[in-house]
Parts: structure tokens; C-alpha cells; sequence
């Protein structure tokens, strides 16, 4: 008879009454049979998604308590990075998986190798649960370790990445071995024969993973450092520290990824030191016109001695002056560019916001047909941005408002109205360009006619 195909109890009892129904209405046999066996099934997982939700609203209030019991001042943080990466629903799918592993071998009575499979696919789908409900936990606890009060020695996505590769490649071969039916150490045995397909598969990860753990170790790069990646157009703050990859905001508030073996092969900057110093050097330069560099006299020496001209500070002058006289000893003849470093010099000593423990030079550099330089190198007390650029366009402007006391000029290439203007001025002072520009003109009309 086609219902002892059914199981015990009052499930198979249900399915029995249900296929002596269908049979008074000619739809006994086989195709009773199935349309019994697929009505049990509905039945069933209509029951498991019930479970399902009613297991989530009880697993999110048991969170809320468990949060509230075992650290109270973070309570609330933990209530919302665990909601927002769903713990309690994907916990809850466990519930309606153990109904359908309970009940599939009562519904498919009639189907045994069917109800076998169907608990293999189970299994497995405890198992996928179970790596999505672990990996929600350690997103969840990444977020809570980013709040500034919880600081860790690394990286808190480097740790919740790492962590997640272990759950997704423990979870797939739990999960290989579930459905091919074989242990799990035979399993481990066969796969290592694919070590090298492996370690392409994953080159990227396993890379990352070392440089992060490098990275860590040696204390290279920290979440909020400043660095610089030219290679990959990165320069700004470190926004994230992956597995594989680092994210830098751009100060242009663009994101640029760069792998984290990278920064091991192929190096950066971090700008960390200069911030944790306290100070920023100011490295610059102004180019002087070589042909205003003159010898100076003992008059100009008394006349710039008294000088009162606006934004020249006397007192600062007089004293690098004095500085100049007891250096040179009078050794040898001044010059105006000589005077003129050793004034920035002073003026560096005094300036409120440079750092006068730290070295202060202002040297000249090799002379080129861009003029003559005058480096100046000297470290800003403020490391602000905005504040340093302030401190440095201040420090060089007063540099070149300065050169006239000392009969220097600041070196500029002349517009082409400028060379218009000194042509013309020269024609006039000349008359010997005349004939060279009829010769000129008298060539040309040859050429051309």
C-alpha cells in the first residue's frame, strides 16, 4: 500500500489522513504520494521561517542584555554596531536550519534518498550560517575598537579581515566536507597537492597578510598617519588599514587604494615624525640678480647702519651688521649679499614662530642663468598646515620686500612687453642699430623678391 511509505508518528498520521483525502478524489497513488510529500514540505518551511523570526526577536533582546551585563559604559555602541551588522538574523537561520534538519526525515518518509541530501545541504547551510553570524561579530567588534577610547596596537580591519579569511577558509572545507562526505583530514591531505594553484589564488591576501603583520611588527603605518605613495597618487591621512589594501584620503578628499605589500616593496613617506617633533622645516629659496652683487663700502655700511626704511626691523640690522664685522674681522672687502644673509639669519633668530633650537642657515647656492640662489632652511614652531604655509609666505616675503636696502633685485625673466620696452629704449640710445636692422630689412626683401 501506498501509505506505508509514510513514517510514524503524527506526522506520518497527518500525511496518511491527507493521501485518503486525495484518494477519494482520484488523486491517490505515486502522484498522491508527491503532492502529500510536497504539502509537508511547504508546511515545514512555513514552521522554520516562523521559528526563524520569533528565534530573532528573542536572540536581540538576550544581546541587549548580554551587552548591557558585560560592559555597560560601552552598552549602547555594541547594541549598534551588532545591529547594524545583523547578528541576531543571521543567528536566527540556525533555528529554522535545526527545524529542517529535524523534520526532513518524518516529511520525506516517502523519498529516503531525498531526505538524506536534503540534510547533507543542511549541514552545510549551518555551516555558511555560522561563518556569516562569526564574521558579523568581528565587523561588529572592529567598529567598536575604532572608537578613539579603545585603542589597540593594530589596525582594527587588518585584525577583523584576517579573522574573516580564517572563518571563510575553515568554513569552506567544513563545508567540502559535509557535502562530499569524506573527513576532514583526508580532505586536508588532498588539498595540499594544490598548494601552488592555492597560493595563486590567494597571492594578493597572503602578500597583504605578511606586509600587514610587517607593518604592525614595525610600527610603519597607523590609521590617521600622513603619507605619501607617489606610485599609486597617494597623499593624504590613512582613512583604513586592510588585509589587502590601504585606503588614503587624498587631501582633495579623493580615496586611493594601495596594496599593502606595496608600501614594503616599493616604499613612502609618512609624515608621522615630523608631527610627533613638534616643529616643520622651511626649505626655500629666493634668486637674487647676479649683477647687483657689489662690494661694499665703508659709507654704505654706515648709511645701511642707519637705515629706517618701513618692515626693517634697525635693531635686527644693527645686530647683523655687528655679527658680520666680528665674523669677517675685516678681512676682506663686504659684499651686499654677504649683509643681506646674515640679516635673515638675525631676523630667523627672532621670529616668534620659528624654532631657535634647532639649526637657522641661509647660504648662497651656485649661480645659474636663473640667478643667484639664497637657500633658506629653518624649521616652523607650528605644524598646522594652513599655519605653516602662513609662517613660510611671511618668512619670504619679507625676504624679497628686503633686498632693496641692500641694493639687490629679485631675478625675473623680462615679459615680452619688457624686452618690447628695452628694444625700443635701445634703438634710440644707438644709432648704430640703425644700419644693422636696413641690412636686415634689405636681406629679407632679397629673399623674398
Amino acid at each position: 500500500m501506498t501509505d506505508d511509505v509514510f513514517g510514524p508518528g503524527w506526522i506520518g498520521q497527518l500525511q496518511r489522513a491527507l493521501l485518503d483525502f486525495l484518494s477519494g478524489v482520484q488523486l491517490g497513488g505515486g502522484l498522491g504520494v508527491f503532492l502529500v510529500t510536497l504539502a509537508s514540505v511547504g508546511v515545514m518551511m512555513l514552521i522554520a521561517r516562523i521559528t526563524d523570526e520569533l528565534v530573532r526577536l528573542v536572540l536581540r533582546g538576550v544581546i541587549h542584555q548580554l551587552t548591557n551585563q558585560v560592559d555597560k559604559e560601552r552598552a549602547e555602541v555594541w547594541q549598534t554596531a551588532l545591529h547594524r551588522h545583523t547578528l541576531a538574523r543571521r543567528s536566527a537561520h540556525l533555528s529554522g536550519a535545526f527545524v529542517i534538519y529535524l523534520l526532513a526525515p518524518y516529511v520525506l518518509a516517502a523519498y529516503p534518498d531525498a531526505a538524506g541530501g536534503l540534510r547533507n545541504l543542511v549541514e552545510a547551510y549551518v555551516v555558511v550560517v555560522v561563518m556569516f553570524a562569526l564574521n558579523a561579530f568581528v565587523r561588529a567588534a572592529a567598529d567598536v575598537m575604532r572608537d578613539d577610547s579603545l585603542k589597540v596596537g593594530v589596525p582594527p580591519q587588518f585584525v577583523s579581515q584576517t579573522l574573516q579569511l580564517g572563518v571563510w577558509i575553515v568554513g569552506g572545507v567544513l563545508i567540502i566536507s559535509v557535502l562530499t562526505e569524506l573527513p576532514v583530514g583526508a580532505l586536508l591531505t588532498g588539498m595540499a597537492g594544490m598548494t601552488a594553484v592555492l597560493v595563486v589564488f590567494f597571492r594578493d591576501s597572503l602578500l597583504g597578510y605578511v606586509a600587514g603583520v610587517q607593518i604592525v611588527n614595525n610600527d610603519l603605518v597607523r590609521e590617521g598617519d600622513w603619507i605619501e605613495v607617489p606610485k599609486y597618487g597617494a597623499n593624504g591621512k590613512v582613512a583604513d588599514i586592510g588585509l589587502i589594501t590601504v585606503k588614503v584620503r587624498n587631501w582633495d578628499n579623493t580615496v586611493s587604494s594601495v596594496p599593502s605589500y606595496a608600501l614594503i616593496s616599493d616604499g613612502f613617506k609618512n609624515w608621522r615624525g615630523m608631527l610627533d617633533s613638534g616643529m616643520r622645516r622651511i626649505d626655500c629659496s629666493i634668486r637674487v640678480n647676479v649683477a647687483d652683487v657689489a662690494f661694499c663700502t665703508d659709507e654704505a655700511v654706515e648709511q645701511l647702519r642707519g637705515y629706517s626704511g618701513p618692515g626693517i626691523d634697525p635693531a635686527i640690522l644693527r645686530q647683523a651688521l655687528s655679527n658680520v664685522g666680528e665674523a669677517n674681522e675685516r678681512a676682506a672687502p663686504l659684499t651686499n649679499t654677504t649683509l643681506y644673509c646674515e640679516y635673515l639669519r638675525e631676523f630667523l633668530r627672532r621670529h616668534p614662530q620659528i624654532r631657535h633650537d634647532l639649526f637657522i642657515m641661509v647660504r648662497l647656492l651656485p649661480s645659474g642663468p636663473d640667478g643667484l640662489p639664497v637657500g633658506i632652511c629653518c624649521f616652523s614652531a607650528v605644524q598646522d598646515w594652513i599655519l605653516y604655509e602662513g609662517v613660510q609666505q611671511t618668512l619670504l616675503e619679507h625676504a624679497v620686500a628686503a633686498l632693496p636696502a641692500f641694493g639687490l633685485r629679485p631675478f625675473q625673466y623680462p615679459t615680452a612687453t619688457e624686452e618690447a620696452v628695452a628694444a625700443h629704449a635701445g634703438q634710440r640710445r644707438s644709432p648704430q642699430v640703425e644700419p644693422t636692422m636696413a641690412a636686415t630689412a634689405t636681406t629679407a626683401q632679397a629673399r623674398d623678391g
